[in-house]
């Protein structure tokens, strides 16, 4: 009998306990359905330029990023497919989700704190990002980074973070005005 509670508490340190700092961020709380955050996507050890804009949450399945500078695009997760609109070249991709979710390390905010934790905790996470990282204050997600396939480090800055209100469904809508090309 001694031997199973030392198994069991083996298992619940490896499972809960690995990731304790995402038990602090309400942003992965399940009880948040909606969010909306302005973010800042630093590239640190290339010359680009930073990328700001705003993301939008609606779980489990709408997911949209908006980015305003240096360039105008979206990309909007809709049940199983993703749109990624290019405003300069006047076109909107449509792929199948489960085909690019690892290309896309936003996603993240879609997964579940077990997934997250994975993601966190492997050594060789996947062919998109490794190394992940987050950070907070006063439980409130503040920096994530990671580096990603092209072995780029990036930092990402959240500000201005709402929580569980509503948001309009059209948000998720892709802009219908452009091309849109279909991908599987």
């Amino acid at each position: 009998m001694p031997m199973q509670n030392k198994f069991f508490l083996l298992f619940l340190s490896s499972s809960i306990f690995t990731c304790p700092l995402l038990e602090k961020i309400n942003l992965f709380d399940d009880a948040i359905k909606t969010a909306s955050f302005e973010y800042e996507q630093i590239f640190v050890e290339l010359d680009k330029e930073i990328v700001r804009g705003k993301v939008y949450i609606d779980r489990p399945l709408n997911f949209k990023i908006e980015t305003f500078e240096p360039y105008k695009s979206e990309l909007i997760l809709r049940n199983e497919y993703t749109y990624r609109s290019d405003f300069e070249l006047e076109e909107t991709i449509r792929y199948k989700t489960e085909n690019i979710k690892s290309q896309v390390p936003a996603f993240i905010f879609l997964e579940s704190k077990k997934e997250i934790c994975k993601l966190m905790t492997e050594a060789s996470n996947s062919n998109s990002i490794k190394n992940l990282k987050l950070e907070e204050k006063q439980g409130e997600l503040k920096k994530i980074s990671y580096t990603d396939q092209f072995e780029t480090f990036t930092e990402i800055n959240f500000y201005n973070i709402d929580l569980n209100n509503e948001l309009d469904k059209n948000l998720f809508n892709y802009n219908v005005e452009l091309d849109l090309i279909i991908m599987n």
